[in-house]
């Protein structure tokens, strides 16, 4: 799979870098100037995950941590100053994700509803007016998925059915721009 995006009706293929196999785009984001940028991942045929982003067509992969951590890269959201926040997760494994967020590159972990990164996932990225940071997703314990938003990476509960469904996760965030 070749990542790709359309603009004004125009398909445009994606770099995959050295050594990579295919590639997906997750999101995007277009800041004041026109600069694009597309969130996304890059792996190999052993599957290999590693969280990117593409600014103009140009690939940047982000650091996973430590060890042989994977990664995912979900949610893109640029502000007026330039920063780049790319919401996303780490770990070694899907089932051992924690939620995280790249900004400008440098890799910061969010807590979870234990308070420090246990397992989590984020899915979308936004901005409001005044730059505060809007990331949704979910944060779990070993029991439970919990719909949750950070908004400058403190952490917000969201309310969940009653009774509650076996999977429950925030999937989109808009922020009003009063």
């Amino acid at each position: 799979m070749l990542p790709a995006y359309w603009a004004n009706g125009a398909l445009n293929f994606l770099t995959l870098g050295a050594g990579n196999s295919y590639g997906l785009v997750t999101s995007i984001a277009i800041d004041s100037t026109g600069n694009v940028f597309l969130s996304g991942v890059v792996g190999t045929s052993s599957a290999a995950v590693a969280p990117c982003c593409w600014e103009n067509g140009s690939l940047t992969i982000f650091p996973v941590g430590m060890g042989d951590m994977v990664g995912w890269a979900n949610g893109a959201a640029v502000d007026a100053s330039g920063n780049v926040s790319i919401a996303g997760a780490v770990g070694t494994s899907n089932a051992t994700l924690m939620p995280c967020y790249w900004r400008n590159g440098t890799l910061a972990f969010l807590p979870t509803t234990t308070g420090a990164p246990m397992y989590g996932y984020t899915n979308g990225a936004a901005l409001d007016a005044s730059g505060n940071l809007f990331i949704i997703g979910d944060a779990a314990t070993s029991a439970a998925q919990t719909p949750c938003y950070w908004r400058n990476g403190a952490l917000t509960v969201l309310p969940q059915a009653t009774p509650t469904p076996p999977l429950m996760v925030g999937k989109r965030v808009l922020v009003s721009p009063r």
